[in-house]
């Protein structure tokens, strides 16, 4: 009896301890903060490689002269030129340049109306023709300088990289795509309060549809990343080539793709930036799936 008795406890207790172990889990795995840092850091970066190539393919000219896209074009050329890429020994090094994000009336990235507020430069040297395609090395190197982007100008987000590295895969005159390998090296974004780390090994297509007007470019990528969120809990991030994320160049939102991110020590959890509908529309949801549990979130 005494040992009927003491199953019975024991059994009480494996299940109490189950059912609570259980439970316990269940409130850990239901975080989001990873999802919507790796949002706030992929949109911005993730716009920067098209702005850089609508620019720098004007350039033009041994003496690194370019056309103007616009009446403020405010891509400025301060080393090097153009003889780099065809005779090294003649040229006074890479062309190097800056773009202005604080130029008025000017938008380097233009997003529309709702769309952020940036402030800074990007230092943009070509080690390469960006519509030549390379079989090794890159093409070009991009650094942030002082660079700041929020919907909220009273708000601004730092965002800074050692660089950025863009290799051209394949160039099609004929449909205006660009294929890129794109490679940003301890990327973060901060502000007074909270600061993250993002890193990426991604392929970025760009397709422009005219050459003097990238408003409706639209940009879709797949590959590797991952970072640290404002908590300090790493993660890492999987993109499909089948599901790409996917951002229009007016729209300052990733508006559809799905990625697989895994918080450390948590499992993998799917965002559908479409926010669940087949609908390539531009808002700031998504949705986050975690154990099968669906929920929306905010991706500012």
């Amino acid at each position: 009896m005494k040992n009927m008795k003491a199953i019975k406890i024991l059994l009480i207790c494996i299940l109490f301890t189950s059912c609570k172990k259980e439970k316990s889990e269940m409130e850990i795995d239901n975080e989001y903060q990873s999802a919507i840092d790796n949002a706030i850091a992929e949109q911005e970066f993730m716009a920067i490689v098209p702005t850089t190539n609508n620019h720098t393919i004007k350039t033009k000219n041994a003496n690194g002269s370019f056309k103007i896209m616009t009446t403020c074009d405010t891509l400025v050329k301060i080393s090097g030129d153009s003889n780099w890429f065809t005779n090294p020994a003649n040229s006074s090094g890479p062309p190097t340049f800056t773009l202005d994000m604080n130029k008025p009336g000017c938008e380097p990235m233009p997003e529309g109306n709702g769309g952020r507020v940036r402030q800074g430069y990007l230092w943009i040297r070509l080690w390469k023709r960006l519509q030549d395609p390379s079989t090794s090395g890159h093409n070009a190197t991009i650094k942030l300088i002082n660079y700041k982007a929020s919907f909220d100008p009273n708000k601004p987000i730092s965002y800074m990289c050692d660089s950025i590295t863009i290799q051209t895969i394949s160039n099609n005159s004929n449909t205006g795509e660009r294929l890129f390998r794109v490679r940003i090296y301890n990327g973060k974004c901060q502000t007074p309060t909270w600061n993250t780390d993002f890193y990426a090994d991604r392929y970025v297509k760009v397709e422009t549809f005219a050459d003097n007007d990238r408003s409706n470019d639209i940009i879709r990528i797949w590959g590797n990343s991952g970072g640290k969120n404002r908590n300090g809990r790493e993660y890492t991030v999987t993109i499909s080539e089948n599901t790409p994320i996917t951002k229009h160049a007016n729209c300052p939102y990733i508006s559809f793709g799905i990625i697989n991110l895994t918080p450390n020590g948590l499992k993998t959890r799917t965002v559908d930036y479409a926010n669940g509908t087949n609908q390539d529309i531009c808002d700031d949801k998504a949705t986050i799936t975690i154990n099968g549990v669906t929920t929306t979130i905010n991706l500012k």
